[in-house]
């Protein structure tokens, strides 16, 4: 995760959680944890990055648990300058890849995914095992 300011404590917090959910494998949490602090980035002056970082997270948190259209809204509501992201893009492209149900490029996005933070790179791993991810929610 990008390094936040220092009046951004809280969200740091949210991100220590947001790794340790990933890591657990609780994806309804983390996707809980994820749009509690959605909720807290409109009034928080964090850098472009972390941000999206959180989005991406939030994303595939969505797609784990199958949750298509939630991701898809996630993506919509998220600002112009973390869907500019590598990392929330990435997460997007899996996405719209099982919206589409194309699996083989769900499992390419995967691949080619810029997954940078440890949540993120965790529930990649993960959605990668299941084999790309699932159906509609």
């Amino acid at each position: 995760w990008a390094a936040a300011p220092a009046q951004a404590q809280p969200f740091m917090t949210t991100v220590a959680t947001v790794e340790r959910l990933a890591e657990a494998g609780d994806w309804t949490a983390l996707v809980s944890t994820c749009e509690d602090a959605e909720l807290d980035l409109v009034h928080d002056d964090l850098e472009a990055a972390a941000s999206a970082q959180l989005y991406a997270a939030q994303l595939l948190g969505h797609l784990l648990l199958r949750e298509l259209e939630a991701a898809r809204f996630v993506w919509k509501r998220a600002p112009a300058a973390a869907q500019a992201h590598a990392e929330a893009s990435g997460a997007w492209a899996v996405g719209k890849a099982l919206w589409r149900r194309d699996t083989t490029a769900a499992r390419a996005a995967l691949t080619a995914g810029s997954w940078t933070s440890k949540a993120a790179s965790t529930l990649a791993s993960a959605l990668e095992r299941r084999g790309g991810g699932g159906g509609r929610g």
